[in-house]
């Protein structure tokens, strides 16, 4: 077990104070009372493991879909939400050395750059992963797009834990920290990450480390915006190929499962044409080969 750093619990604070707890609701007035009494929560936080801390599930609320159906977020408890802040803060770094190298832009999406409480100092990537569809749309004849069925709620703690110990072995006490933390979250569930908070987005990256390299190591170009994945190829029967591969890697490795209804493989110019720039679920295609 560890201890969360002085300095991961000031940049919580930063963090929470210039920007939010979760992305949907309003930020809970009881923060201002932590910020208050802050150095006497702050030398409590510091006194004890992280496992010794009392943890409380958070309020899960649901927002409307654009394409209809609702989506359940969440919103911890606010010493909770300092906790798991911090703790992102202690393995973003590390997390960030491990993933695929931003020049090759195949991890586009929330390159982590600590700084001034923010993770994102260069922002979330989603330009960039536009730009390079565009360009690998015209240089290969077809592209595959397929993306994760409800990731966030689908990420199993334990193949968490490992994807931040392999990033660096040091992290393995944060790594154990973070799935007894998330595990209490949920009730003891082994599945699933807060949706809202953005310590939530370093933990997704972090789990996709290893499908970003299992995808390369198949010999094709793709690149990716969180579950959002493109994988680009002259040939649709070597695509449908890879789709095969990469449904059972992800449930093999991570009991995570590719959306049938935002799944497509067709010509790549068409698919810049009609979707890419206008990006709602793509349902009812089928797979040509």
């Amino acid at each position: 077990m560890a201890i969360i750093s002085e300095k991961a619990l000031e940049f919580a604070r930063a963090h929470i104070t210039k920007y939010y707890d979760s992305d949907f609701f309003p930020k809970p007035v009881e923060f201002e009372a932590i910020w208050h009494l802050w150095p006497e929560a702050k030398s409590e936080l510091m006194s004890k493991n992280v496992g010794k801390l009392l943890i409380t599930p958070p309020r899960a609320l649901t927002i409307p879909k654009p394409k209809g159906g609702f989506r359940v977020v969440h919103q911890l408890e606010p010493i909770d939400a300092v906790v798991y802040t911090a703790l992102a803060c202690e393995v973003a770094a590390l997390v960030e050395t491990a993933r695929m190298p931003r020049k090759d832009r195949i991890a586009c999406s929330y390159r982590l750059t600590v700084s001034e409480g923010s993770y994102f100092a260069g922002g979330s990537g989603w330009s960039d992963f536009s730009k390079v569809t565009e360009k690998l749309s015209s240089k290969f004849k077809s592209v595959l797009v397929t993306d994760i069925t409800d990731f966030y709620n689908q990420i199993y703690l334990h193949r968490l834990n490992n994807a931040i110990e392999s990033a660096d072995v040091k992290l393995k006490p944060f790594a154990d920290d973070i799935e007894h933390f998330l595990s209490t979250l949920n009730s003891k569930s082994s599945q699933g990450v807060p949706v809202g908070p953005a310590a939530s987005i370093v933990m997704a990256e972090a789990v996709l480390i290893d499908v970003d390299r299992f995808i390369k190591d198949q010999g094709v170009i793709h690149t990716r915006y969180v579950d959002d994945i493109r994988i680009f190829s002259n040939s649709q029967r070597e695509l449908s190929r890879i789709l095969e591969s990469l449904t059972l890697y992800l449930y093999e490795n991570h009991r995570l499962t590719v959306s049938t209804e935002k799944t497509i493989i067709m010509d790549a110019k068409k698919f810049v044409k009609m979707h890419l720039h206008n990006m709602g679920p793509l349902r009812n295609v089928t797979l040509t080969v």
